[in-house]
């Protein structure tokens, strides 16, 4: 019988290193010096079979036990994350080119705010993390994707942090118990955070925030403080912030076309028209396109190649611009035009 195909979430740290200190760590001589180690371990490492393997590195020998003391021919996805010291980027990317040696993909997703002791920097990086969670774990669902967390290296405050998360975003969590040598499964209750009436309440101001739009404090007002963050990008979602965003606002945005999140957006009668009869994941990608679009003409992000803002070759007056909007058997565009600092959309077209 065909299992579903696995994504497995794996921390590392530097423990296949030899746990060398982080002190330094960005200095040249440190460096260089956990380069040449680097080099060493990497030449005994993939000549390694599975047994040796194991005992070099706890997030293999995890990964091992999982799969019954073997490492098939592919099948698998992985993320190895990492703080963003250099020792432990470093181990990642050996572990990394032991999987990929025996047919595993692999992507390596460095954690930022791990090491500068202070604890907003790290709530910053809990809440970037848990954003990342939603977007990407959840595209592997939709692929029928079994989750897999492996808190198995890396600080405890990373494997805290996927412990945190876990059943959020797993299907099950994996634990080698001591002395490392039985696997310990536990299937994830899947929560979700039911507190819809809070996101109806204040979806506008979420709204801005999970666009990455400032807000004046006095509009979140009867907000939650644990569901907000306020460090030196000024004030944002939280960890939980980020997951009451997650779990309510597909249904929100796959419902009806949103009004603009910023005043210098403006949505044209005949734009709306076309809208009609959209099918939900239609609807969903362009409300989250009209957020970028806002983001944009605020000034608060540069233009991503997914939205792609540019001058029309061919103005249809009164539109003299356009951006990306989607590609499925047609590629469509949002068109518009300028009317002082605000941007009017006049309709969605394809080609």
């Amino acid at each position: 019988m065909e299992r579903d195909p696995r994504l497995i979430l794996t921390t590392c740290g530097r423990r296949l290193l030899g746990e060398p200190g982080a002190a330094g760590d960005d200095h040249p001589t440190h460096r260089a010096g956990l380069e040449l180690l680097a080099g060493a371990v990497e030449e005994r490492l993939l000549a390694a079979g599975p047994g040796e393997a194991a005992g070099l590195s706890p997030e293999l020998n995890a990964l091992l036990a999982l799969n019954g003391g073997v490492m098939g021919d592919g099948g698998d996805f992985h993320v190895l994350v990492h703080s963003d010291a250099r020792a432990d980027a470093l181990a990642a990317r050996l572990i990394g080119g032991w999987l990929r040696g025996r047919g595993q993909g692999v992507v390596i997703h460095a954690m930022p705010g791990l090491r500068s002791g202070e604890a907003v920097a790290l709530q910053r990086g809990l809440a970037d993390f848990t954003r990342w969670c939603g977007e990407i774990l959840a595209r592997y669902r939709l692929h029928q994707f079994h989750v897999i967390f492996n808190p198995a290296g890396g600080s405890p405050v990373l494997g805290g942090m996927l412990q945190t998360l876990a059943p959020f975003y797993a299907d099950e969590a994996i634990f080698l118990l001591e002395p490392g040598t039985e696997l310990a499964r536990l299937v994830m209750p899947r929560v979700r955070l039911r507190d819809k009436k809070v996101f109806t309440r204040h979806f506008f101001c979420l709204r801005r925030l999970a666009a990455g739009l400032p807000i004046t404090p006095e509009k979140l007002s009867g907000l939650d403080p644990d569901l907000l963050l306020f460090d030196e990008r000024g004030i944002g979602l939280s960890y939980l912030g980020e997951l009451l965003w997650d779990a309510h606002h597909r249904e929100f945005y796959g419902d009806r076309l949103l009004d603009p999140v910023s005043d210098l957006l403006i949505l044209a009668d005949p734009f709306r028209d076309a809208v009609v009869g959209l099918q939900r994941d239609r609807l969903e990608l362009l409300n989250e396109r009209l957020d970028q679009l806002a983001l944009f003409l605020e000034g608060e992000r540069s233009n991503p190649a997914q939205l792609s803002f540019r001058a029309m070759a061919d103005p249809r007056l009164p539109a003299t611009h356009q951006c990306h909007g989607w590609t499925d058997q047609a590629i469509w565009h949002l068109v518009g035009h300028y009317e002082g600092d605000r941007f009017v959309l006049d309709s969605l077209e394809k080609s």
